[in-house]
C-alpha cells in the first residue's frame, strides 16, 4: 500500500508526457491574395469540426492538434470569402493562406 500512491502518479505522468507527444502544433497567418495585408477573424476547422480557431486581428493562428489529423484538411471560412482548405502535412507546421 505504501508504494502503490508513488506508483500510481508515475503512471499518471507516464500517460499525461505520451498524450502531449502526440500533438501537433499548426500556426501561420492568412493574407488577402491581391496585396499581402493580414485578414482577421476567420474561422479555421478541422474536417469534423470538433478542433478549430480564429484569426487574432494581425490575421495569425494557432492551433494544437492530434497527430491522426496528419494528411487531413483545414478548412478555412470568412464572411465575404471563398471558402479554402489546406492539407496537413507532418513536414510542415506553419502556413500562409492567401
Amino acid at each position: 500500500m505504501r508504494y502503490l500512491r508513488p506508483l500510481l502518479f508515475c503512471i499518471f505522468l507516464t500517460t499525461r508526457l505520451l498524450v502531449n507527444g502526440q500533438t501537433m502544433h499548426i500556426k501561420g497567418v492568412t493574407q488577402n491574395a491581391d496585396d499581402g495585408e493580414a485578414i482577421p477573424n476567420i474561422t479555421i476547422l478541422t474536417k469534423d469540426g470538433k478542433i478549430g480557431t480564429a484569426t487574432n486581428h494581425s490575421g495569425e493562428f494557432s492551433l494544437s492538434i492530434p497527430h491522426s489529423f496528419v494528411d487531413s484538411y483545414l478548412f478555412f471560412s470568412g464572411i465575404g470569402f471563398k471558402r479554402d482548405s489546406i492539407l496537413i502535412t507532418k513536414d510542415t507546421n506553419e502556413y500562409i493562406i492567401k
